[in-house]
């Protein structure tokens, strides 16, 4: 893991671009060329920056010219699935606190851009920019861990994997993490990410405290659950301030037992209220065009041995792939390198045909016969189980609903999504995915609620992106009307789209306007949020066009 990480470290630099079909899964990918300057602005930039010199000297910067019209700029930066770029004209690469405060307060002087950007790993790009960019990729320090509290302090940029390898040595983890760890904690917090869990919440709601270097209002530190601003900062899509240090609070560190089956539908819906009740973790992953559902629990343990009353999930992976194996020659006619694992093997039989229904209906239905040789349970450290292997470079959406209790709201939906798919021939790739946590506090996560008992529901759909840019740009074109279906469907549901997920380029203003109202309706903070933002950024610097044409 921390090898995978380390691979991130200089992600932004300057760089030439290549195409995107190159830029490996999950990798803020440089290309071909890389520098960068230690040195301040160019001088006929910034006559007002004189004053801020002192305390802005050792700032690192990559100047690139902007071209909106092409790929030459010199300054690219592509998202792990390489669905979304930006060419920004300057990247700031502070190593102070001090050094935020004087970019932020000369861009608020110039009225000019300044976008802060975490790892970049966003679907829809949340953190990109055709202007300026502030990362903290040099802020990634953990500054202190109090094991009695269980808590953390740590700098905005330091990455979510290298916190949980370092809170591993300290007996301590996070309650909740995203299914990837890639993402620095500012970012994953300020996008609202969750895991899953009944009774955990998304991860903005570990913030104890948090430092943001705000443009009009300087730097403010935040940590009374009770301030509106503290609940509206959590969350705050980076237009409100550059967080710069947060406060978590951990739990000790522990295994899990995760144990796998498959069921069917009418199965499930007789068990569902119990598993989850009776299990600290529970994903399904829901497989269209069977009437089968993979259904994943976790439970937390103080021992890495398997349960005597337990069997251990096969470790014959040839016996697993086999059915799949078989399927790919048959189509491929050849047979596939014996060192793919599922994903790839799955992956690989989809850019055989990946926009063709019935090729894909075929798919999934040898991938249920995967899943129940797959069956059984595994123990390993929490947050080794809580993240997984999503698979290769893909297009998803996911949106998050409120259940009532004893509801059956999420299984509803999930059938009423299942039947559209079906009815409407969709090449729906594998898996459906649904989770579950807590609400959130927080008042502008997908999750908030004013009730604390509330418990919501999270689905995402997905398709698997290929190399080929024909297949490429018919695969994004196709997803963008898949994603109108989920809409659809998730309208009497009052769902809500997950921050990093929501595309916004692709909707007309007709759309737009409606996504609006959708969003002022479902929080009750909206207003608040744009009142705040327009007290802390009143020019809107720290905004990009996402958030431009959401907040108005």
């Amino acid at each position: 893991m921390q090898q995978r990480v380390r691979l991130l470290r200089p992600f932004l630099r300057r760089t030439s671009t290549a195409a995107a079909a190159t830029v490996p899964f999950r990798r803020l990918m440089h290309h071909a060329a890389e520098s960068s300057s230690r040195t301040l602005p160019q001088a006929s930039l910034v006559p007002v920056l004189a004053a801020l010199a002192a305390a802005a000297t050792g700032v690192t910067l990559a100047d690139g010219k902007k071209d909106n019209t092409s790929n030459d700029s010199t300054s690219a930066y592509v998202n792990w699935s390489a669905t979304h770029d930006c060419h920004p004209v300057r990247v700031y690469e502070p190593e102070s606190v001090a050094e935020v405060e004087s970019i932020v307060a000369f861009h608020h002087l110039q009225k000019t851009k300044l976008r802060p950007m975490g790892s970049g790993v966003s679907p829809n790009g949340l953190g990109f920019s055709d202007e300026s960019i502030l990362v903290l990729s040099r802020l990634d320090n953990i500054l202190h861990v109090d094991e009695e509290l269980q808590q953390v302090t740590v700098e905005g940029g330091v990455i979510v994997g290298d916190l949980l390898a370092r809170l591993r040595t300290h007996g301590l983890t996070l309650q909740n993490v995203a299914s990837i760890r890639e993402q620095t904690i500012a970012g994953v917090t300020q996008a609202g990410c969750h895991g899953t869990g009944a009774s955990i919440p998304p991860m903005e709601e570990q913030i104890v405290s948090m430092d943001i270097v705000t443009p009009a209002n300087g730097r403010l530190t935040l940590n009374d659950p009770s301030d509106p601003r503290f609940q509206l900062a959590k969350c705050g899509l980076g237009a409100l301030g550059v967080v710069t240090q947060l406060t978590l609070q951990c739990v000790r560190r522990h295994y899990l037992v995760e144990n796998t089956q498959v069921m069917s539908i009418s199965q499930l819906r007789q068990v569902h209220p119990s598993l989850l009740k009776s299990n600290q973790h529970v994903r399904y992953m829901w497989l269209p065009y069977t009437s089968s559902v993979v259904v994943v629990t976790s439970n937390p343990s103080t021992s890495p041995d398997l349960p005597a009353d337990h069997t251990k999930v096969s470790a014959d992976v040839d016996h697993r792939l086999r059915p799949l194996r078989l399927l790919y020659a048959d189509l491929a006619r050849t047979s596939p390198p014996s060192s793919w694992r599922f994903t790839q093997l799955r992956d690989a039989l989809y850019a055989l045909d990946p926009l063709n229904p019935a090729h894909i209906a075929r798919i999934t239905q040898v991938e249920v016969e995967y899943w129940r040789r797959s069956q059984g349970t595994r123990v390993a450290l929490s947050d080794d189980v809580v993240g997984f292997d999503c698979g290769g470079q893909q297009l998803v959406s996911e949106v998050a609903f409120p259940m009532s209790n004893g509801s059956s709201t999420d299984l509803d939906f999930m059938e009423a999504l299942l039947a559209r798919i079906q009815a409407d021939h969709v090449p729906a790739h594998t898996p459906i995915e649904q989770r579950w946590t807590a609400r959130s506090r927080a008042a502008l996560s997908p999750a908030h609620s004013a009730e604390d008992a509330t418990l919501f529901s999270w689905v995402g759909i997905i398709l698997y992106l290929q190399d080929a840019d024909d297949t490429r740009a018919a695969t994004q074109a196709y997803f963008a009307e898949y994603s109108k279906l989920l809409e659809d469907v998730m309208a009497p549901y009052g769902a809500t789209e997950h921050w990093a997920k929501l595309e916004v380029q692709s909707k007309s203003q007709e759309e737009i306007e409606a996504l609006r109202t959708r969003l002022s309706a479902r929080f009750p903070a909206w207003k608040a949020f744009k009142t705040l933002r327009d007290e802390w950024d009143p020019n809107h610097v720290l905004s990009n066009e996402f958030v431009d044409v959401l907040v108005r």
